[in-house]
């Protein structure tokens, strides 16, 4: 783990099944980050990044819009502006997608803000203008535990696995590749028998229950 210093964000597990669970998720503040390329060679760039913001690597909101999004609005400022280089907690885990494949491949990575933070427009400004803020709506993930290093390789025949069992379980999940993330709770440089992951996935329906 990150160390006892760091949180692990709160979630209700719904379903517990034969090698993975349904979790519910709250609503979650994240401040997100878009890299060009795959996922093994970006994450250690993106956590860096995304460490120097919450470290403080922000300004002060104050007037005008700001990137903070929620289904594609943005934020108005808020009335009680945030400060500037503020320092934030860390949460885990940590969210990573991977869009496209090949040279048109994009890794994103998501740190969870605290709940202290009620919506996006209360939120610090990055620095870093690809840092982008947003809202993401509560949901249900399938979500199957990986350990020690994860390659992409891994991480998409992992994908499949969860798809697969899921089916078997009449759990329909999503299809977007935005609905499917990697979630680690350890630093890139943490030793591989360390570490853990899980693959999440939405879940759209459960016809079985």
């Amino acid at each position: 783990m990150f160390g006892p210093k760091y949180k692990e964000q709160k979630f209700n597990v719904l379903l517990t099944l034969d090698g993975y669970a349904v979790k519910q998720l709250g609503r979650q503040t994240r401040a997100s980050i878009t890299l060009k390329g795959k996922m093994d060679s970006q994450i250690a760039n993106a956590f860096r990044l995304l460490t120097e913001y919450i470290l403080g690597a922000s300004r002060m909101r104050i007037t005008g819009q700001e990137k903070g999004t929620e289904a594609g609005n943005t934020a108005p400022a808020a009335s009680s502006p945030a400060k500037g280089n503020q320092k934030m907690p860390m949460t885990v885990p940590i969210a990573i997608q991977q869009q496209g494949q090949m040279e048109k491949a994009s890794t994103i990575m998501s740190f969870v803000l605290p709940n202290t933070f009620k919506d996006a427009k209360e939120v610090p400004v990055p620095t870093d203008e690809r840092i982008q803020i947003e809202v993401v709506p509560s949901r249900d993930m399938a979500v199957i535990s990986c350990s020690k290093n994860f390659t992409e390789e891994r991480f998409w025949k992992k994908v499949e696995y969860l798809r697969h069992i899921a089916a078997r379980d009449s759990i329909q999940l999503s299809t977007d590749p935005n609905d499917v993330e990697l979630w680690i709770y350890n630093s890139p440089w943490t030793l591989p028998w360390l570490k853990k992951n899980e693959v999440a996935i939405r879940v759209v329906d459960v016809m079985g229950a």
